[in-house]
């Protein structure tokens, strides 16, 4: 719930357009919060093992009604695969990290269930054996954990500024190859901020050529490129004479 809430009021500033205090927008907000969600993942995980290794000095759990607690179970993993799945294809459509990363903090709600059903299954069937439980909460717990990590990683990676596509220079290179004007394309440098990818780079041209027509080749280069990368949010071209 509070991840939820989380994003429900984050969502509301990152969503924000640039401005004068902010010129690159505020999409560093929803990193801080993936961030936040992926260590709520991992305290999850971090619980459910803890709960799991400290119950196997204790005596057994005994069910009084262990069919309710085992519908209980199905049905809480049930629900939170739900709303893991719905969750996260509103993540995709919206290209938000924050929201698919809450939609991975529903699935570690269904995951923590499983051992309770393992532990009614057991109780029932095999009774002796009442420790598998453990073993899957340990299990889950490391799963949980895993997910924290593929989570949090690219909102570290973006917090170091980490550019973009390691494939990006050579597809944006590859662009300017077949364009008249266009002598040369170096210094490409990206950058995220939030779910928005940025690049800068220098375009050398002819030193003969005008200021406006390289400003025009510069301006429809950029058109070109913005299309052909749907992650591109933004581009900054410096025009350069192309004998420096």
């Amino acid at each position: 719930m509070t991840t939820d809430i989380a994003v429900l009021v984050g969502a509301g500033y990152w969503s924000e357009p640039a401005d004068a205090s902010h010129p690159y927008g505020h999409g560093r907000l929803e990193t801080l919060i993936n961030i936040g969600i992926g260590m709520v993942l991992a305290l999850t995980g971090a619980g459910i093992a803890w709960r799991a290794v400290a119950s196997t000095t204790g005596p057994p759990n005994v069910l009084t009604r262990p069919g309710l607690v085992l519908v209980i179970a199905v049905l809480a993993m049930s629900l939170k695969e739900w709303l893991f799945r719905w969750t996260l294809s509103v993540g995709e459509k919206c290209r938000s990290r924050a929201l698919k990363s809450n939609a991975w903090h529903h699935r570690s709600d269904a995951l923590s269930s499983i051992p309770v059903a393992i532990s009614v299954l057991c109780s029932w069937f095999f009774p002796e054996f009442y420790y598998f439980d453990n073993i899957a909460a340990v299990i889950v717990a490391a799963m949980i954990a895993k997910v924290s990590w593929d989570v949090s990683r690219p909102s570290f990676r973006e917090l170091l500024e980490s550019g973009g596509d390691v494939k990006l220079s050579e597809r944006i290179k590859l662009l300017a190859a077949d364009r008249a004007g266009i002598g040369k394309i170096h210094a490409i440098r990206s950058r995220r901020v939030g779910k928005a990818l940025l690049v800068d780079f220098h375009m050398l041209v002819d030193p003969r050529m005008c200021v406006s027509d390289a400003h025009a080749i510069a301006e429809e280069f950029k058109k070109a490129l913005l299309e052909s990368e749907s992650d591109l949010t933004d581009a900054v071209i410096h025009i350069e004479p192309l004998d420096s």
